[in-house]
């Protein structure tokens, strides 16, 4: 089992509106985030064929891991994940060597990407990466990962 903390948008996570985070890049993670994603197909195969799922390849979404407010919020297919680097006016979809692949930059393609992520729009979301992390964020590499 892999699991991700939140401190904030708790009621989106719930709710269902939230389906994707964001997180700098972090090799040994990214592994394991690799994994499960492999394993979402095999999944897909054993409900298919014996109607079971196997917790061990869900991802854990917790709030507060590690506090004493602790809670587990749910237990997810982790779909896919992807290497990004973003600023305000772009996504850039990495490959594993961090060469860029694809890049969006139309308002109407990133806002989708925001809202998924449980912001209103791009704007919203790049701001609120520059506040947490400040101007240098845009050379930042980070995990797009979807539930």
């Amino acid at each position: 089992m892999v699991a991700i903390s939140f401190s904030v948008f708790r009621d989106k996570i719930m709710n269902g509106t939230k389906r994707q985070t964001v997180r700098r890049h972090k090799p040994y993670r990214y592994n394991q985030f690799v994994r499960l994603v492999e394993n979402y197909h095999e999944i897909n195969r054993r409900w298919l064929s014996f109607g079971e799922l196997n917790k061990s390849d869900l991802l854990q979404l917790y709030w507060k891991l590690r506090t004493k407010d602790t809670e587990l919020l749910k237990e997810v297919p982790l779909k896919e994940v992807y290497l990004i680097k973003m600023d305000l006016a772009s996504l850039s979809f990495l490959s594993e060597e961090f060469v860029p692949f694809m890049v969006i930059s139309r308002e109407e393609e990133l806002n989708p990407v925001a809202v998924l992520d449980g912001f209103e729009n791009w704007s919203e979301m790049g701001s609120w990466f520059r506040d947490k992390y400040g101007p240098s964020y845009v050379d930042n590499v980070y995990n797009l990962i979807r539930w």
